[in-house]
């Protein structure tokens, strides 16, 4: 059974939920984090749960390098 951040049993969606409020900001795209998060799913396809929390891992770091080298934005337009 793979990992999903849109499943529909409640463990599940409790676990996406809190997966997603820790790396996602309140200004970013939920839809972008949702495609590129699948992305790496589709391209490494988990089998366990121990390749899942690689996954995991893989995508958490690259979210928030990418979260880095985005321009700097006027403190004015920044999220909390």
């Amino acid at each position: 059974m793979q990992f999903q951040l849109t499943s529909e049993t409640g463990s599940a969606q409790s676990a996406a939920r809190t997966f997603r409020q820790s790396l996602m900001l309140a200004c970013e795209d939920a839809g972008q984090f949702q495609q590129v998060f699948d992305e790496y799913r589709a391209a490494y396809q988990p089998l366990n749960p121990v390749e899942r929390d690689l996954v995991e891992d893989m995508f958490a770091a690259a979210w928030r390098i990418r979260r880095i080298k985005t321009p700097p934005i006027p403190r004015s337009e920044r999220c909390n």
